[in-house]
């Protein structure tokens, strides 16, 4: 209170100025029909100066978030061509990789799916991988001319062959239905050694997708209740939230194996 007292008397002039002032602008304003108009004319003008430079601040942070998204993502891409390049022989040779867009998706569901731009005129097939500079992404469904449906990882019903990088150990990987940003991988042999960190690939025992394409890393590791084989828990390296381009894969060589098995398994 003391403070309040010492602040008053040394502003005194200040503050009786500040008060004057507001009463003759209140005066002015309820008596005088055409200084209320320009008054409004002032505020008006200043609040459309304060929002455009509020949009322009939103807009100018709005474009530094997309191009440092942007950044990353080309950033992932020339890495992920470049790890192409090293065995482009055998990519010229097996694979065809289409570029599509992700227009429909969800990641809430126990079922998820994503639906791309391309479709059997683009020569989209069922059973193709679809992969992103980050990591793999999910097999094709169902087609129609212009669109392919695509059943995600994030999807409990799929499940596909993984191994340990650098390694010949494989088992089997599946989502855990309660994080969209984790998977499990099981049938891991409980003697191999697994560390925290360790990257998760794509086994290629498969017609779909190719061998050592990145799926997540190991953040735990727990005994299954048997005690013959691990459970791996792993973060998956695609953040499915913000999926935008992708590649579809087509295997050249998936009818010759896929004949090659059939004609195995009746003998």
């Amino acid at each position: 209170m003391r403070n309040l007292l010492r602040f008053i008397v040394r502003y005194n002039f200040t503050i009786i100025f500040i008060i004057m002032e507001a009463i003759a602008i209140v005066l002015i304003l309820s008596n005088s029909p055409v200084q209320r108009g320009r008054m409004s004319a002032n505020v008006n003008a200043f609040s459309s100066v304060v929002y455009k430079k509020a949009f322009q601040i939103t807009q100018y942070m709005s474009l530094r978030q997309a191009n440092e998204k942007l950044a990353k993502e080309n950033a992932n891409l020339r890495e992920f061509t470049a790890d192409l390049a090293l065995d482009s022989a055998l990519v010229q040779k097996d694979f065809d990789f289409f570029p599509a867009l992700v227009i429909n998706n969800s990641i809430n569901k126990s079922f998820n799916y994503l639906t791309l731009d391309k479709g059997s005129n683009a020569g989209i097939e069922t059973d193709m991988a679809v992969v992103s500079p980050f990591g793999i992404v999910g097999v094709v469904k169902s087609v129609s001319p212009d669109f392919a449906r695509v059943i995600s990882v994030l999807n409990k019903q799929l499940r596909i062959s993984v191994k340990l990088k650098g390694s010949q150990y494989f088992g089997s990987m599946n989502w855990n239905t309660r994080n969209y940003m984790e998977v499990e991988v099981s049938e891991i042999p409980s003697h191999v050694d697994v560390n925290l960190g360790d990257s998760i690939v794509t086994s290629g025992y498969s017609a779909i997708f190719p061998s050592g394409e990145l799926v997540a890393r190991v953040i735990e590791v727990s005994a299954a209740t048997d005690g013959n084989f691990l459970i791996l828990r792993a973060k998956l390296t695609n953040d499915f939230k913000h999926l935008n381009q992708v590649y579809i894969v087509k295997n050249k060589n998936k009818k010759e194996l896929i004949e090659l098995e059939k004609l195995t398994n009746e003998e």
